[in-house]
């Protein structure tokens, strides 16, 4: 089955429900678009890799002259540009069908800012395409990537009683098709490793502010915007 197959079928593929419990306290949710809005500074041009469809570019749309948004599903693209033509911003971005275990079509320091969010977990490479980030990105640009975090307290009790770590609520492949797994202190070391600096760790979720006190044990995802070096 080709990748954008794989992850067209995620797309479109019924998820099961919510817990009840979850569902009432979600009004008390931060989610992972949100808080990387937040860390998101303004600036000419963005790159949203793995843009899903596309919640992230139509919250810090208004900050950037032109947005370039990327997503290996093309009905994850087709939703995203219906949602933001709805939305009047269509006009200022550019949908790209791209695989991101490939090298990208782009020129060094192209991209005054670039976001990533719950993707390099299925690449067959993510420290190749940390490397490919950093080349696209402009000196001191920014980075805020977000990753499910493997050492979620959760996690680790799944894992004490013989239970494999669940990050995603599709059927398909193992665990959605999730290849690693990252704790803060291995995605820092990544992206340091890669050329950036790391400016600020956080997470999101129901009561975000309190998971973020303790994001390794926390929080279920790690959220860190990072800075070209």
């Amino acid at each position: 089955m080709p990748l954008s197959a794989f992850f067209d079928k995620q797309r479109t593929a019924p998820l099961p429900s919510l817990p009840l419990y979850y569902r009432l306290l979600r009004r008390w949710e931060t989610s992972r678009v949100e808080t990387a809005s937040r860390l998101l500074p303004p600036g000419r041009y963005l790159f949203d890799v793995g843009c899903g469809e596309g919640g992230l570019v139509r919250l810090v749309a208004g900050r950037y002259r032109f947005i370039v948004a990327a997503d290996v599903s093309p009905v994850a693209l087709k939703r995203a540009s219906q949602l933001a033509s709805a939305n009047g911003v269509d006009g200022r971005v550019c949908w790209l069908q791209w695989d991101a275990n490939n090298t990208s079509p782009f020129e060094d320091g192209a991209f005054s800012a670039v976001a990533c969010m719950s993707m390099i977990q299925y690449l067959f490479d993510p420290e190749e395409f940390l490397r490919e980030i950093a080349r696209i990105l402009s000196p001191s640009g920014s980075f805020v990537l977000e990753v499910p975090n493997m050492a979620y307290l959760p996690q680790r009790l799944r894992l004490l009683v013989g239970k494999p770590i669940q990050t995603s609520l599709s059927s398909l492949g193992i665990d959605g098709g999730n290849l690693h797994y990252f704790t803060v202190r291995t995605i820092k070391q990544l992206l340091r490793t890669a050329g950036f600096k790391i400016r600020r760790v956080t997470g999101s979720g129901v009561l975000a502010p309190l998971r973020s006190w303790w994001v390794s044990l926390l929080s279920g995802d790690i959220v860190i915007l990072a800075e070209k070096s």
